[in-house]
């Protein structure tokens, strides 16, 4: 008998790979999909710049054209090239798109996470808040999204991307809020969480070191869709 053979386990089989992991290991990354999508962002942030028209310039001389060289996608009825247009009209809808769902999840990690940690009054007190906040929403929209931008833009004076960001962002954090709390309430009895606070660690230290990389993964599908809504 060999020496090796001698620490043979009797009965031990090879364990078989979990058919999660094989989904895992065989998966794919959509390569098509993500170069189609980052020609399309690709696009939006560069074309404008190349093409040097302005999107909103009327040669009533050329309205209604056909595409052609000169107006590869036409002109509308007033004369403007609708693809100058197209691509503009794209890097604004990124950059709302981007900076107000940025607000948005600052506001309701900050707010979620302060609720989360909060002792049971004070979590009940900004949870109530956050319900008035969503239902007084929710009452909003039912009559139209547009409204309550309009309304607070009108607030904010002239409109800009900026301040239709922030007027989006300041009104579309309340869901996440609600996932944040729920999530930090999990884990906020842990023995890392419980360390870090021990010794003497802030609000904002254990939020951002040991609490959001926890419940990041369970917002990001909301945060996606953020983005999504701010955009249309």
């Amino acid at each position: 008998m060999r020496e090796a053979d001698a620490f043979e386990i009797v009965g031990m089989r090879k364990m078989e790979e979990s058919p999660v992991s094989a989904r895992k290991k065989g998966a794919k990354m959509p390569v098509i999909s993500l170069v189609i999508l980052g020609l399309i962002v690709a696009g939006c942030l560069i074309l404008p710049f190349v093409i040097g028209k302005d999107p909103s310039y009327m040669d009533l001389m050329n309205a209604n054209q056909a595409p052609s060289r000169q107006f590869l996608f036409g002109t509308d009825t007033m004369g403007r090239d609708i693809f100058t247009m197209i691509w503009s009209g794209g890097r604004i809808s990124l950059f709302i798109g981007c900076v107000s769902t940025l607000i948005s999840t600052v506001i309701a990690i900050l707010f979620g996470g302060l609720s989360g940690i909060a002792p049971q009054w004070a979590d009940t007190l900004l949870m109530r808040f956050t319900e008035i906040f969503l239902r007084m929403r929710e009452i909003l929209l039912s009559i139209t999204n547009l409204l309550l931008v309009i309304f607070l833009q009108a607030i904010l004076g002239k409109a800009n991307m900026l301040s239709v960001s922030l007027v989006i962002g300041v009104t579309s954090w309340a869901s996440i809020a609600k996932v944040v709390r729920t999530e930090v309430r999990q884990i906020r009895s842990s023995d890392y969480v419980t360390a870090s606070r021990c010794m003497g660690g802030s609000f904002f230290h254990v939020l951002g070191r040991h609490l959001t990389p926890n419940f990041l993964p369970a917002i990001q599908f909301m945060v996606v869709m953020n983005v999504r809504s701010a955009i249309v």
